[in-house]
């Protein structure tokens, strides 16, 4: 989704993106590729707020589903358990 109320973590758009890719059967562009072509989109930009008392780069304009933001931060709740 898109708009000026729109936003998602970098990390977790990138992460969307790839998995998107892999269900299409595309190969996804590097994280960085993926940021340039992000930012160059109509009202996205790349900031570093301060949320809950930690800094996260986000874009902002650009955003994520319900659906597949909870879908993020389950596997990334899996992959810290698997970690550490």
């Amino acid at each position: 989704m898109t708009g000026p109320e729109a936003s998602a973590a970098c990390g977790d758009l990138y992460s969307a993106y790839r998995q998107f890719c892999e269900e299409a059967g595309r190969k996804a562009k590097c994280s960085s590729e993926f940021g340039k072509q992000a930012k160059a989109l109509d009202g996205v930009r790349k900031t570093r707020p301060s949320r809950q008392g930690s800094r996260t780069w986000v874009y902002e304009g650009i955003g994520l589903a319900r659906g597949v933001a909870a879908q993020n931060a389950r596997r990334r709740s899996r992959e810290e358990v698997a970690s550490g």
